[in-house]
């Protein structure tokens, strides 16, 4: 007579056990690693500069006439919205990653203005034009209300940085 033993699950033998307790240390450690990318990539600025082209390229087609608002305004120039272009690029280099793109908007004097937005109390604007001089005012709310204008430098930004540290203060 012979006896078989049956024993729940499958038999391993020693050389397939599983430490559990190190693919529990190693599973933490990539669910850590996981959460901590997540919270980067959902923190993380889209890149501003597919938006911003479209943008310009539409202040371009729309606003490059004399009288484009049918109540006189300049035309924007292309050397602005060159301006325009380059100045928006060195404020995504110097606002936090989750700021968002600026709004663009046309002036009737032929600038762009670079807008954000949060609510009515915090607000920041910078109007570009086809020369030097960045005109800029924003509330940041608590009172605070800088406006100045300030030359742009492409060799110095200090400015930029300046006024980027004004329009990050809108997002926290």
């Amino acid at each position: 007579m012979s006896v078989a033993a049956i024993a729940p699950g499958p038999i391993k033998p020693d050389g397939f056990r599983v430490d559990t307790a190190a693919v529990s240390q190693y599973s933490a450690q990539l669910d850590t690693l996981l959460k901590r990318a997540n919270t980067q990539l959902n923190g993380a600025a889209q890149n501003w500069e597919p938006q911003i082209r479209a943008a310009v390229a539409a202040i371009a087609d729309e606003c490059s006439m004399t009288n484009w608002d049918g109540d006189g305004a300049a035309p924007v120039s292309a050397e602005a919205l060159r301006l325009v272009e380059r100045v928006a690029r060195l404020f995504y280099c110097y606002v936090p990653r989750n700021t968002p793109a600026p709004e663009l908007i046309p002036e009737a004097d032929g600038e762009v203005s670079l807008n954000w937005s949060r609510d009515l109390d915090r607000v920041f604007s910078v109007s570009i034009g086809s020369h030097d001089k960045l005109n800029y005012a924003g509330r940041l709310g608590g009172g605070v209300e800088p406006h100045d204008v300030a030359r742009f430098n492409p060799q110095d930004p200090s400015a930029i940085q300046q006024m980027a540290s004004y329009v990050s203060q809108l997002y926290r």
